[in-house]
């Protein structure tokens, strides 16, 4: 057995497995903790809030699944990330100045964004480079639906720290049944989980397309939109119109996420469809002779147990795809296919 081969079979071990759900556990009852700690904190708010950040992950898991690398425990991660350790930092870095600033622009309209958003995007760069496996890679629906997730868990913090909730929720509103997260009041809002799903997108390009210059140009313009759009919210009095008027009050943004959206998916089956047409060293997932390969033993073909096991094999076949394009759009070979399938 190789130390790859033992590591691979490590992370299933199940005393990890056991390990993992506990702490899964105890970062949830962290979540209701720290909650209850917020002095009035409407509750109802706090619940409808994250059901409705859940119905847009589940509608684009959804769209996404043929392709995606990634599931639900990957998503709760990163909405973990959002609501903890991201929201901690930003606290320091921002709150601190509050006080020292007289101009309120200068620090809810100048500092405040720039950092929220940078400092949102770190988890998807760590997951994306040093703690990407070798020879996997997320697709560009992944980076969308993690940092749809991780801006979600960053948002319910915020909410119920300001006593409030942004997520307007299903309306007459055309972006309504789409995306109940926005807000639509005084302002047309997109919110945290919009902008980090921007930002994580513009990521994605660039470690899927490292060497194009058009993947800078759109991932610098993508994060740029969502600190531009995250300031016009903020800013206030002088100028504040003419801010609003650049980003379409709000809209720009909304419009620009829908086409995300769009370019996540037709990227992934694109990405999908070159690899499949080119490497015949992975077969569809549903096979038998498959399962077997990935599960060392007999699977169940039925039931949960066999949907969970096709899954697990899908995503990484897909991850194994999106390393296998991400080399051939550098300009070279698509690599050893011998290799990555020794590692599936």
């Amino acid at each position: 057995m190789t130390p790859a081969t033992g590591r691979r079979r490590g992370l299933f071990h199940p005393a990890l497995r056991a390990y993992q759900r506990i702490a899964l556990v105890v970062s949830v009852g962290l979540v209701v903790v720290t909650l209850a700690r917020i002095p009035d904190l409407d509750w109802g708010d706090a619940a409808t809030h994250l059901a409705l950040h859940l119905v847009v992950l589940v509608w684009f898991g959804a769209v996404t699944g043929t392709w995606r690398t990634v599931g639900a425990r990957e998503a709760v991660r990163f909405w973990l990330f959002g609501f903890f350790p991201v929201t901690l930092v930003a606290y320091y870095l921002t709150e601190p100045l509050s006080d020292r600033w007289s101009d309120g622009n200068a620090f809810f309209g100048v500092w405040v964004p720039p950092v929220e958003e940078l400092l949102k995007l770190v988890p998807v760069l760590i997951w994306t480079t040093w703690r990407r496996p070798a020879q996997r890679h997320g697709s560009l629906g992944d980076f969308w639906f993690l940092g749809f997730a991780l801006g979600a868990g960053f948002s319910l913090h915020e909410d119920a720290l300001y006593g409030r909730r942004i997520p307007s929720g299903f309306g007459d509103d055309r972006w309504s049944w789409v995306f109940p997260t926005f807000h639509d009041g005084l302002v047309f809002v997109t919110g945290h989980a919009a902008w980090t799903a921007l930002g994580a997108t513009g990521i994605g390009l660039l470690s899927i397309h490292r060497g194009r210059v058009l993947a800078w140009i759109v991932a610098v313009g993508l994060v740029g939109l969502a600190v531009v759009d995250h300031a016009a919210v903020n800013w206030r009095g002088d100028g504040s119109e003419r801010l609003r008027g650049l980003m379409l009050d709000g809209r720009l943004a909304a419009f620009v996420l829908v086409a995300t959206v769009a370019l996540a998916v037709g990227h992934d089956w694109w990405t999908g469809r070159w690899t499949t047409a080119r490497d015949h060293a992975f077969p569809r997932p549903a096979r038998h002779e498959d399962l077997l390969v990935l599960a060392g033993r007999r699977p169940p073909v039925r039931g949960l147990g066999g949907y969970l096991a096709r899954q697990r094999y899908r995503r990484l076949r897909n991850a194994a795809f999106v390393d296998l394009y991400r080399v051939r759009s550098r300009g070279r070979s698509a690599g050893d296919r011998t290799r990555i399938r020794r590692q599936l």
